[in-house]
Order: structure tokens, then sequence, then C-alpha cells
């Protein structure tokens, strides 16, 4: 018997998955220009790249994440710019944020819930058009404290 899990249940695996790891060396090599060859899953990939670059805001303490197809960033706290693959990963990427959270142009305001441990993360999620593409703002302030 095959079981279907849902992409929110497949992102918290990753996220369970990459919790101990190095999170950067993990994220490069997501990242690698030779990762686009056929066969790959994009919906697998875009998975472990949601889950990393959550974990890799959280571990660096950062008010925000923006995940956009020319370039995904850390805002506050460390302030930096982090790896992005391909575009049809990051396309994927932010469509599955939309799909799990019902994230649209109506309603661009959300929450995404991630278990972390023993914890439970509320984040906010806002899906804008931003020079005619689209990214997804993850609001992580309330984590700092």
């Amino acid at each position: 018997m095959h079981i279907v899990r849902s992409l929110h249940q497949r992102l918290q695996g990753y996220f369970d998955c990459y919790v101990e790891s190095d999170l950067e060396f993990e994220m490069r090599h997501i990242a690698r220009p030779e990762r686009s060859v056929l066969g790959d899953d994009t919906t697998e990939m875009a998975l472990k790249y949601l889950a990393l670059v959550l974990l890799t805001a959280i571990d660096q303490r950062a008010e925000k994440l923006i995940i956009a197809r020319w370039a995904s960033r850390l805002l506050g706290g460390k302030e930096c710019l982090l790896a992005t693959p391909r575009n049809s990963i990051v396309d994927r990427a932010i469509t599955i944020v939309k799909e799990i959270t019902g994230a649209d142009s109506d309603t661009p305001l959300r929450e995404l819930a991630l278990g972390l441990g023993n914890d439970r993360l509320t984040l906010d999620v806002e899906h804008r058009i931003v020079a005619n593409e689209e990214e997804v703002l993850f609001g992580l302030g309330s984590l700092r404290n």
C-alpha cells in the first residue's frame, strides 16, 4: 500500500531531517548548476530547499526570509544572500508555500506551522509580486526572543 503524504508533512519531514545538518553545505549542494540534470524531482528538491532556507533563517536569527527567483535572502540579524537553485525549483518552492498556506493575491497573508523538536513554530507568510516576479516573505521576528 502506497501512503500519500501531504506537501506539509513532507516539508516537516525534511525540516526534521536537516535540523542537525550542515545547512550551508546542503544548500550549496541543492543550488549547484549540475542539479538541473533530468530526473531530479523538482517537488522534492523544492521541499528540501524550503526546509534548508527556513532552518538557516532560524539558525541565523533572521527577522525575515525572502524566497525569490532572482535571490533568496535573510534580513535582520545576519543579513545575507542565500544559495539559490535553478528557477524551476524556486518556482515550485513558492507554489508549495502557496499550496500549504492557501496564500494568493486575494489573501496574501497566512501562517505556516512547523514542529521543531518539542516546540511548534508559527511563521507569518506573505505572498507578494515584486517587479512582476513572485516571492514569499517569512516573518521570523517572533522567534528572535
